[in-house]
C-alpha cells in the first residue's frame, strides 16, 4: 500500500469515529492530523463522498457490487475496488447510523399533577395520570414510547411507515394508528382499546418476543411480568382512562387491588390485618379526590374496622 493508499484509509477511519463522536483528545488528534494538505484534501475528498452516500438506496448499492465483479477496469486495480467496496461498507454504515438515530427524543414526568394533551411532533397525542413516567422518542423508520410506569391515554396518528411502540420491561404493544389506555404497575400491565386495532406482545427477561393478542374496540386485556395471562373481555368504553376525570371504576376486585388503585392518588400506606379481608371484592365507581367515601364503603358493606396510625391504614375486621 502506498503513501495516499494510506492517508485515504486513515481519513475513512477517522471520518467514522466522527460518526460515534470524539472524545476531547480525539479531536485535538483530528486537527493536528489536518494540518498536513495531504491529509485535509483527502479528509475533505472522502467526507464529500461518504455524505453523499447517504442519500442512495439498496438498488444504487446492489448496482455497484454487481459493476465490480463484472468490469474489467476494476480487474485492473485490486485496490480500487477493494476501496469502493470499502466505501459502501461504510455508506451502509451511515446509513443505518442515521436510521436508528432519533429525529426527536422527550421524557414526560407527572409527579402529583396530571399531565394532559401531550402534542408529539406527528399530531399524536398522549395523556399521563400523576406519578407516571415515559420517553418518546421518533426514528426515521419508527415511533418508540418507552414506558416506565404509571397510567397513559395514547392517540397515536396513522402513519403506515412508522409503526407506534410502547415498549416495557417486560410487554410491548404496537398500533400503527388507534387510541387506547396503558396502565403498567406493580408487575402488571393491562391495556384497553377506545379505537383502532393494538398488538400485545410480551417480552422475556431474555428479550425474546412472543405475539400474544390483537385487541379491538372495547376490549381490555391484562397480563403480569412472566407472560401469565390475567384477563381478556369486553370493556365499557366510557370507563377507558376515567382517571382522566378523577374516577376509579372497581368491577369486582379485591380490596387489595382497589386500595392498591387508590395508593397513587393518596399519600397514605393501607394494610390488612389477614389475607381473608384483602381478598373481599368491591364493586363501584369512586372519585380519587375523596378516598374517604371509599372506606366509608367498605367499613359499611363488611362490617370492617379501619384504624390510622402515622399515615398508615390497618383494615380488619371488627
Amino acid at each position: 500500500m502506498d503513501l495516499f493508499e494510506e492517508i485515504d484509509k486513515k481519513a475513512i477511519a477517522w471520518i467514522i469515529k466522527e460518526q460515534e463522536d470524539l472524545s476531547l483528545k480525539e479531536e485535538s488528534d483530528l486537527k493536528k492530523w489536518l494540518e498536513n494538505k495531504s491529509h485535509e484534501k483527502s479528509y475533505n475528498e472522502n467526507k464529500k463522498l461518504l455524505f453523499d452516500c447517504k442519500n442512495l438506496d439498496e438498488e444504487f448499492f446492489d448496482e455497484c457490487l454487481d459493476n465490480t465483479n463484472k468490469s474489467n477496469i476494476f480487474q485492473k486495480s485490486k485496490y480500487f475496488v477493494a476501496s469502493i467496496i470499502a466505501l459502501l461498507f461504510v455508506c451502509v454504515f451511515l446509513l443505518e447510523h442515521n436510521k436508528n438515530k432519533a429525529l426527536f427524543s422527550k421524557e414526560f414526568i407527572s409527579k402529583n399533577e396530571k399531565m394532559l394533551n401531550i402534542a408529539l411532533e406527528d399530531n399524536s397525542l398522549i395523556d399521563l395520570d400523576i406519578k407516571s413516567k415515559l420517553k418518546v422518542e421518533y426514528f426515521k423508520n419508527k415511533r418508540v414510547v418507552n414506558f416506565h410506569e404509571g397510567k397513559a391515554l395514547f392517540s397515536v396518528a396513522k402513519d403506515k411507515n412508522r409503526p407506534f411502540i410502547i415498549k416495557m420491561k417486560n410487554a410491548q404493544i404496537e398500533v400503527l394508528g388507534t387510541k387506547f389506555e396503558v396502565v403498567n404497575l406493580s408487575d402488571k400491565v393491562s391495556v384497553k382499546v377506545l379505537s383502532g386495532v393494538v398488538k400485545v406482545s410480551y417480552i422475556s427477561d431474555s428479550k425474546k418476543k412472543k405475539d400474544l393478542i390483537q385487541l379491538r374496540k372495547a376490549e381490555s386485556f391484562s397480563l403480569d411480568n412472566k407472560g401469565n395471562i390475567l384477563g381478556f373481555k369486553k370493556t365499557d368504553l366510557t370507563q377507558i382512562a376515567s382517571w382522566k376525570n378523577d374516577f376509579i371504576y372497581l368491577e369486582n376486585d379485591s380490596l387489595k387491588d382497589a386500595t392498591s388503585f387508590f395508593q397513587r392518588y393518596v399519600n397514605k400506606k393501607i394494610e390488612f390485618d389477614s389475607y381473608e379481608v384483602s381478598q373481599l371484592k368491591i364493586s363501584g365507581k369512586f372519585s380519587t379526590k375523596h378516598f374517604n367515601d371509599f372506606i366509608d364503603s367498605i367499613k359499611l358493606l363488611y362490617s370492617l374496622e379501619v384504624n390510622e396510625k402515622e399515615e398508615v391504614l390497618k383494615i380488619s375486621k371488627k
